[in-house]
């Protein structure tokens, strides 16, 4: 891409609006390249675990080795994969980084999630301004009790599964493990398996799920 002309700023004043609008356009850009880089790296394990779904416990594995063989963050590697699935329409939003979106990524209700990225962009939160509203939404549940608009926010009691345990999903016409961090175990067509069933780690995934723990 050709450089525009330079123009020279006459006066100190000039020069200070000038370096000003320079630096704030090349963090625009820096910070949306970053984004593109990562949907763009989710995006393309999202397709390689796609195309090799056939292949029987494939794509547990692929996102360990790739980080092994790129010495890159394994954690980073399943953000990407998740930013992916969950924007694989990337919209232009200058308002939010890379920041933004990995707290993002951390409300699971989706609609919530959707309301709290419109928010952010709108009135331009930094990220952390976002980080304390995801913080609180995950923590607190602030739905009042019924008929009393006066009460207090309640904690949220943890939902605690089984070690161990995952559920078994449909995808892409065949169905997966899913053993967490947007990482899934690809299923045979003969496990006699159905969706919403539960396996156990470490056991034999063709098992019925009655013989295993539920979640």
């Amino acid at each position: 891409m050709p450089e525009s002309k330079l123009i020279v700023p006459s006066t100190y004043a000039d020069l200070v609006r000038a370096v000003n609008e320079a630096l704030i356009r090349g963090q625009t850009l820096a910070d949306r390249a970053y984004l593109e880089t990562y949907h763009r790296t989710g995006q393309l394990i999202d397709a390689h675990l796609s195309a090799n779904k056939a292949r029987a416990g494939y794509g547990s594995r692929v996102i360990p080795r790739l980080a092994e063989s790129l010495h890159a963050d394994e954690r980073q590697l399943y953000r990407c994969l998740r930013f992916y699935r969950e924007y694989p329409i990337l919209v232009a939003r200058p308002e939010l980084t890379w920041a933004h979106y990995r707290l993002l990524l951390d409300v699971a209700d989706k609609a919530r999630r959707t309301a709290l990225e419109k928010q952010a962009s709108k009135q331009h939160w930094t990220s952390d301004e976002l980080q304390t509203r995801v913080r609180a939404l995950n923590a607190v549940d602030v739905t009042p009790a019924k008929g009393d608009d006066s009460a207090a926010p309640k904690l949220l009691t943890p939902k605690r599964g089984t070690p161990g345990v995952c559920r078994v999903l449909a995808a892409d016409g065949g169905l997966v493990v899913d053993l967490g961090f947007a990482c899934y175990l690809d299923l045979p067509d003969d496990t006699g398996l159905s969706a919403g069933n539960s396996v156990q780690l470490g056991s034999k995934v063709s098992a019925p799920s009655s013989q295993l723990s539920a979640l």
